[in-house]
């Protein structure tokens, strides 16, 4: 649950564009066009509130884990509310999430946590993702 610490609430998404192909390979051209870099929605309200524009390079945090990627401020989330999709080996979201399963199906949790974000100094790149301790 978010908390102070961890004041927003996260889950994973697919997007439209790379479904079932960005999970698996990302080799086709048209839809790197269409969405070529990891994204972090946020709403825009979230968005002013820390400071931050449009494709600017964040750092999201969870108490598992973390990944550097670029904010997109669009009201297709709540505010409080951060979703990402999975599709981006550069920035795999799942790492931020539990990976407790479902003692019946087997099927791992991968869709919901609280994270932090914070903005990355000006001009920095993203990087690729880090877990606690390792990068």
């Amino acid at each position: 649950m978010p908390d102070a610490e961890y004041p927003f609430a996260f889950t994973t998404h697919r997007l439209h564009f790379h479904y079932g192909g960005g999970a698996m390979t990302r080799q086709s051209p048209l839809l790197e066009r269409e969405t070529p870099l990891a994204l972090l929605f946020m709403h825009p309200d979230d968005g002013v509130a820390l400071g931050l524009n449009e494709r600017q390079a964040v750092r999201v945090r969870s108490r598992r884990g973390r990944l550097e990627t670029r904010v997109h401020l669009t009201d297709d989330v709540p505010p409080g509310t951060l979703a990402m999709p999975y599709h981006f080996r550069e920035a795999p979201c799942n790492q931020l999430t539990n990976p407790a399963q479902d003692p019946i199906s087997r099927m791992p949790e991968l869709k919901a946590c609280a994270v932090a974000v914070e903005p990355l100094a000006p001009g920095v790149t993203p990087r690729t993702t880090e877990r606690h301790g390792r990068r």
